[in-house]
């Protein structure tokens, strides 16, 4: 429901469905609490969102779930849409840190991957190659969020220092892994990501082009936290395209 095509705000319905039926299984309602903060999020409603992900989190770890942990991806993702990539930062590093210790991978390689993004939104690119290579190690070749996030942080990477065409081949496979999935977000995501590298390589018309079709799969999510950024993105490559 959070990931799929189903529109935020009727997932968020549904969750909160779901949690009053789930009072009596605390780990099953912790897990939904923190899926039902990312419908939250998408709907800039970031304070119930941060309070709904410490509540699931809060009860995961007092019931001593190795996946309190891994659940520090979907924090890292609210101030991701919230766009504070340097509060993003401050809470994947120290759960990456965690899950290496425990030698865990799944949750590792999504954490890793969207620790580059956040990185790399700060323009700091070398510590942002470094994770995006970590969870291109680790990620499962199924997990297409992770196989997705790291090729778009490190697309962005390697754009940032003038490798504008193995970039843009990064970002158009992390855009083809994406499509053949039905996750409005990580579709918008990857596009996004082209967008900007072909930007940076001097084509604001084509990265105005990808930007409008990662609008629309935002819009088809009801992600409005992921449109705002969007859109101010498209704003920019349309003002470059006309300097042009």
């Amino acid at each position: 429901m959070m990931f799929g095509p189903t529109g935020a705000g009727e997932s968020v319905r549904w969750a909160e469905d779901v949690l009053a039926r789930l009072r009596d299984q605390p780990r099953a309602h912790a897990l939904v609490t923190i899926y039902t903060s990312l419908g939250y999020a998408m709907l800039e409603r970031f304070e119930e969102a941060r309070a709904m992900y410490r509540l699931g989190r809060d009860t995961l770890q007092d019931l001593g779930a190795v996946s309190a942990a891994g659940t520090a991806q979907f924090s890292g993702l609210i101030k991701l849409w919230a766009d504070d990539a340097a509060a993003a930062e401050r809470v994947l590093r120290p759960a990456d840190e965690e899950l290496e210790a425990l030698g865990e991978r799944y949750f590792r390689a999504t954490g890793t991957a969207l620790l580059a993004e956040a990185l790399a939104r700060q323009g700091r690119f070398t510590e942002a190659e470094r994770y995006a290579a970590i969870s291109r190690e680790l990620a499962d070749p199924d997990d297409f969020v992770s196989q997705v996030s790291w090729r778009a942080a490190l697309a962005l990477c390697l754009a940032a220092e003038g490798c504008i065409g193995e970039a843009e081949t990064m970002a158009r496979e992390a855009v083809t892994i994406a499509e053949g999935t039905d996750d409005l977000n990580t579709r918008g995501d990857a596009l996004l990501r082209l967008a900007e590298v072909v930007a940076l390589g001097e084509r604001p018309s084509d990265a105005a082009s990808f930007a409008r079709q990662a609008i629309d799969e935002y819009e088809c999510k009801g992600n409005l936290a992921a449109l705002r950024r969007a859109r101010k993105l498209l704003e920019g490559f349309e003002h470059q395209q006309g300097q042009g």
